[in-house]
């Protein structure tokens, strides 16, 4: 849990932040430069509450996962605020479950989907800028509904998209 304070991590290997079952930033600065991903979280979910996050990842920027496809894990990822800034090569957002935004200024820059959730996405608020150089901007295996703040999402050429629900429900 990062509460408070200035932190830089570089991970030349590996994941710059990797965690097992939880990751909650409550404020402060963090800063991940990742040869992997870089926040990634096995069996269970990531929570931004505020505070400043710059990742530039050669993996993933921030992932909530069921690696073990545990029946009674259910991961996700929400964001609550905060100034959020992910530059990939891979997802930059994404959750194994759903993932909700409330607040909060994204900038999310990929090679992969920007925000990706296997579930659901929720968007209820919040600047996001999601520009995805070889993939969706937005993309869903589930329910995709915006209630609430200003999205600039840009995907890559057909059939690529800048929202994609995979048919299901754009709300």
């Amino acid at each position: 849990r990062v509460r408070s304070g200035d932190l830089t991590v570089t991970s030349k290997v590996k994941d710059a932040i990797h965690t097992n079952e939880a990751f909650v930033m409550d404020n402060g600065i963090l800063s991940l430069n990742s040869a992997d991903d870089g926040i990634q979280v096995d069996a269970g979910y990531a929570i931004i509450n505020d505070g400043t996050l710059n990742i530039e990842a050669n993996g993933k920027g921030i992932t909530a996962d069921n690696e073990d496809e545990d029946p009674d894990v259910t991961p996700y990822l929400v964001i609550n605020g905060g100034n959020i800034t992910v530059i990939g090569q891979d997802e930059g957002l994404e959750s194994k479950g759903d993932l909700t935004i409330n607040d909060g200024q994204i900038v999310c820059k990929t090679s992969d989907d920007c925000i990706n959730a296997t579930n659901n996405i929720y968007i209820n608020g919040g600047h996001i800028y999601a520009y995805a150089i070889g993939n969706d901007a937005i993309y869903t295996n589930g329910l995709l509904t915006v209630t609430g703040g200003i999205v600039l999402a840009a995907g890559a050429r057909q059939p690529e998209a800048s929202f994609d629900c995979d048919a299901r429900t754009f709300k």
